[in-house]
């Protein structure tokens, strides 16, 4: 019993962290990531949202009536996942016809997939395997995927010939993710093996749209991939703060809000 506790408990907190790094994330994608069912995943969150302890520094809180603070992590979760919504179908509206272009890895560039026009003649180049299994039976939408080693905790492919093809290959948009966005670090993700993939898509695009919600703007994370003014332009939420539209005013940068 002790020895499942502690497996429990271990997951927990790998779960806490993978909120804290990358957001409110769909519960399926934390299943993949954890390699768990959907349903252990619920299970856990209804115990972590009687945790306020453990969520002080990962979750979103409102406060009581009585002016004590509670935490209510569907509420975050659900606010999160419809601003991640919103971004992705707006960002597909921004897909022409003929356009070639480049997926990142990312919760928020996944929810473009079913908004994805098929009458367009769109190429798609990605390398995540839950967006190859999404758009294969898509039709009127051409695949460039790049394999590699499968990381389960982004569901991304990568390695040396992957990018050699992504290399090769060039794209009239990059749709973009990240977990951090600073004025001064620049744009930041949360896994090191990321990086060499995203320098090489955003060298193979001609124009660079980063997806990110309002909760990304003022963070860091651990591994730097471009700097701000790399982007050309951002998709995000209208909770955005006035500093940051006129950071990114100041530094070139169109900004839509949805």
């Amino acid at each position: 019993m002790r020895k499942v506790m502690n497996k429990k408990k271990k997951r927990q907190a790998a779960l806490l962290k993978i909120i804290g790094e990358q957001g409110m994330v769909p519960v399926k994608i934390m299943a993949s990531m954890l390699q768990v069912s959907q349903m252990t995943i619920h299970r856990d969150l209804v115990e972590l949202k009687d945790k306020p302890a453990e969520l002080e520094e990962n979750k979103e809180h409102r406060e009581d009536s009585d002016g004590g603070t509670s935490y209510n992590l569907f509420q975050a979760i659900q606010n999160a996942n419809e601003q991640k919504e919103k971004i992705g179908k707006f960002a597909a509206g921004m897909l022409n016809e003929g356009d070639v272009v480049i997926l990142d890895t990312g919760s928020t560039t996944n929810r473009m997939l079913p908004h994805i026009p098929t009458d367009k003649n769109i190429s798609v180049v990605c390398f995540n395997a839950n967006v190859l299994l999404e758009l294969r039976h898509k039709p009127g939408i051409r695949i460039f995927f790049a394999g590699g080693i499968y990381h389960p905790n982004t569901e991304m492919c990568e390695s040396p010939e992957g990018i050699g093809f992504l290399r090769r290959l060039r794209a009239n948009k990059v749709f973009l993710s990240a977990a951090g966005v600073h004025e001064t670090l620049g744009v930041t993700c949360a896994n090191e093996y990321e990086i060499a993939t995203k320098n090489t898509i955003i060298q193979s695009a001609s124009e660079h749209i980063l997806l990110v919600d309002s909760g990304k703007f003022g963070r860091v994370h651990s591994s730097h991939f471009c700097d701000m003014d790399v982007i050309h332009s951002v998709v995000t939420d209208q909770n955005i703060s006035k500093e940051w539209r006129s950071i990114l005013k100041a530094a070139g940068i169109a900004v839509y809000t949805v």
